[in-house]
Formats: C-alpha cells, sequence, structure tokens
C-alpha cells in the first residue's frame, strides 16, 4: 500500500509540473521539461526513464484534451449566460409593453418610448397571446 500511495504522490508531482511549465510554454515543451526533471529529482524516474516517449505522447494528449474540455465548458457557460441574459431582458420589455399597453398607450407610442421599431413592438405583443390581457 506505500507503494501505491508514494507513486500516486510522485505521479501527482509530475501532473503540477506539467501544468506549471504549460502557463508560460507550448503543452509540449511542458510535458518534455517536466519528464526531464522528474528523472533528474527521482520522481517517478525508472518508470519515465523507461517509457519516456511514450509518457510525453500520452500526457500532451491528455493535457490538450482536458484543456479542450474547460475550454468547451466556459464557451458553453458563457452562451448560457449570454441567453439568459437576453431572456431577462426580453422579459423586462415585454413586462415594460404590458404595463404601457394597460395605460392605454399605442404601439408607436411604446415603440417610442422603449426605443425599439415598432415592428419588433408588434412582434413581442403578437408573441405574448394571452398575456397582454
Amino acid at each position: 500500500m506505500w507503494l501505491f500511495c508514494q507513486t500516486l504522490k510522485e505521479y501527482m508531482l509530475f501532473v503540477e509540473r506539467v501544468r506549471l511549465h504549460a502557463k508560460t510554454m507550448t503543452v509540449g515543451a511542458a510535458v518534455h521539461r517536466a519528464v526531464t526533471e522528474c528523472i533528474r529529482e527521482g520522481i517517478l524516474s525508472d518508470f519515465l526513464s523507461q517509457n519516456r516517449v511514450e509518457v510525453i505522447a500520452v500526457s500532451i494528449f491528455e493535457y490538450d484534451e482536458e484543456r479542450e474540455l474547460a475550454l468547451m465548458r466556459k464557451a458553453i457557460a458563457s452562451e448560457a449566460r449570454k441567453e439568459g441574459n437576453n431572456e431577462g431582458r426580453e422579459d423586462e420589455i415585454k413586462s415594460l409593453i404590458r404595463t404601457k399597453l394597460r395605460k392605454g398607450k399605442s404601439i408607436p407610442q411604446i415603440a417610442d418610448e422603449l426605443e425599439r421599431d415598432e415592428t419588433t413592438i408588434k412582434a413581442l405583443i403578437q408573441g405574448m397571446g394571452d398575456e397582454v390581457e
């Protein structure tokens, strides 16, 4: 059990090293440097020495995949926020339209006050259906 924990600890040190170097260099260069440093410092040295080429190839692939997934998650979250903001703005405009219609204002007046064109206001009113009454 001790050997497994030690190996896991050393693997974590290797991954931390790759991440640290990847902040200032390409992923490939970061992995090469981390492998060289770990071998020199006795971190997974036997394994890394015997399997250097495979470790580098797999590490670059996994790190790039991890980075791509993180970028994808970030883009999806950003798009969801934009969509939520747009829906919130549209709900707010619909609420204002409802209020102005109840006050007896015309579509041209509402469009002018909300700084929107009449076609947009008409489309929003039609989309609101029974909510207007």
